[in-house]
């Protein structure tokens, strides 16, 4: 980006991958943006584009952008809450509450459209992963197929339930993201010290019911913490949000923390109370953002997506 601001975070950040990971066929660098524009050029820009109208979404969380019903987020609430998806427009309209049957959240804190079991299925997966307290022995992923948000509301059974193990436990995360070409899973852990590390599963080791562990694929040096995550539609963009910073890569590498041992741009960052939430719209040509409290602005880095 152009501000000294981000031009100086973006030269601190520093990334560390494990020696095992390694690279594979690449694949073409953020091809959905607009040819000869560079991703911090591109997403340089931030734009109020609506207010959630949803009483209860006080405490957003997570939200992801559906890929198969045009201007529709589905959000969620922190810890404390009820288990509960809901559907909004990207003007912040309320378009319905979801419950998820037999579920109680300990502490969800990101969520993430993917594929699933069934192909030309979009899931929604969530992540109970909070853990400011350091004292779950495992943390939970939990995965629906995308509700229809047209039916206003309802309540969803079957929800599948994956326990995920860190190599050292007690780790606290709020980001996750899911590889829109593999399925795999990527955690990326919240720390003070602006140290996170990334975390990955793959979608093939995913047992619902069972336990899976999680492999460490990059450290980022980032100055700042992690709330937040996506990955774009297309595989070709990764985007993390801090309070007041949005990371983008370029994903250039099938291997997620090949990509991220690239230095990062700083993309523009929305002025919000308490910015936890982004997702890249379907096109990949817009970032939504949307923080904690009543009636938030849906907030749009860059063009409409």
């Amino acid at each position: 980006c152009d501000t000294a601001s981000s031009t100086d975070s973006t030269e601190a950040a520093t990334v560390t991958v494990p020696a095992e990971t390694t690279t594979s066929t690449s694949l073409p660098p953020v091809a959905s943006l607009p040819p000869g524009t560079t991703t911090c050029a591109f997403f340089g820009q931030t734009e109020a584009i609506g207010v959630v109208a949803e009483p209860e979404l006080t405490e957003t969380s997570g939200i992801a952008a559906s890929r198969r019903h045009a201007d529709v987020i589905w959000a969620h609430n922190d810890s404390g809450n009820e288990a509960a998806v809901y559907a909004i427009g990207t003007d912040g309209a309320a378009l319905g509450k979801f419950g998820l049957d037999g579920v109680i959240g300990l502490d969800w804190e990101d969520m993430a459209m993917g594929p699933g079991p069934v192909a030309g299925t979009d899931y929604l997966y969530i992540g109970d992963i909070g853990d400011n307290l350091s004292f779950r022995p495992e943390v939970i992923l939990l995965r629906i197929a995308e509700p229809d948000p047209t039916t206003g509301g309802g309540t969803i059974g079957g929800v599948e339930r994956f326990g995920l193990v860190y190599p050292t436990p007690g780790v606290d995360a709020e980001a996750l993201a899911v590889d829109p070409i593999t399925g795999d899973i990527m955690i990326v852990s919240k720390d003070p010290t602006g140290l996170a590390v990334v975390y990955w599963a793959p979608a093939e080791e995913l047992t619902a019911g069972g336990l899976t562990a999680l492999r460490q694929i990059a450290t980022l040096d980032l100055g700042a913490e992690v709330g937040a995550a996506d990955i774009s539609a297309s595989g070709d963009m990764i985007a993390l949000r801090g309070y007041r910073e949005v990371w983008v890569w370029p994903r250039f590498d099938p291997d997620l923390g090949v990509s991220l041992a690239a230095t990062p741009c700083m993309a523009a960052s929305p002025e919000e109370v308490q910015g936890e939430a982004i997702t890249v719209g379907p096109s990949g040509l817009g970032l939504y953002t949307i923080s904690e409290g009543s009636n938030p602005a849906v907030n749009l880095v860059s063009g409409r997506s």
